[in-house]
């Protein structure tokens, strides 16, 4: 009887050694699951303004500077300069183009261009204006197919030099 009652004693003492001391390890054990997915989601969120950085990096240096060093233009002069130069003998019609200067960098403009053309015509500029050394990266890209010719529009940002 007594090793019975012995045995309860000691079954009943592990069992509140196991309940105090486990209910304090799995207390810490989620607190740090919780911070663990915190640190993981923040790597990935990094991770990924990082890769977007980095893309947009290596176009900018794909896509060099606009030419600004022919009498000291702007940036903006010398992104409408760029491009009227490229639309010369293109082919291109009833164009309308804006250039203005971009709010995020004081170096930068924001250029606007919508026209009309032949679909050759049309595909040979926006090839060529997107072009590498034009210092133009295009952010947005528009074909519209109407009767007899193809409707561009797009908007670009020009990058003047550092």
């Amino acid at each position: 009887m007594r090793t019975r009652l012995a045995a309860a004693l000691l079954a009943l003492a592990a069992v509140g050694v196991h309940l105090g001391l486990t209910s304090r390890y799995r207390a810490e054990a989620a607190a740090s699951a919780d911070e663990f997915r915190r640190v993981r989601d923040e790597r990935r969120t990094v991770g990924t303004r990082l890769a977007q950085k980095l893309r947009l990096e290596d176009a900018q240096r794909r896509a060099g500077h606009l030419p600004a060093a022919e009498g000291g233009l702007t940036p903006t002069r010398a992104a409408r300069l760029q491009v009227v130069r490229t639309l010369e003998g293109s082919g291109m019609r009833a164009v309308r183009l804006g250039v203005t200067p971009e709010a995020r960098s004081p170096r930068s403009v924001k250029v606007q261009l919508t026209g009309e053309g032949s679909f050759e015509d049309v595909l040979r500029f926006a090839g060529v204006i997107a072009g590498p050394g034009t210092g133009l990266l295009l952010e947005q890209v528009q074909l519209d197919h109407q009767q007899d010719h193809v409707g561009l529009s797009l908007e670009a940002l020009g990058l003047g030099r550092p």
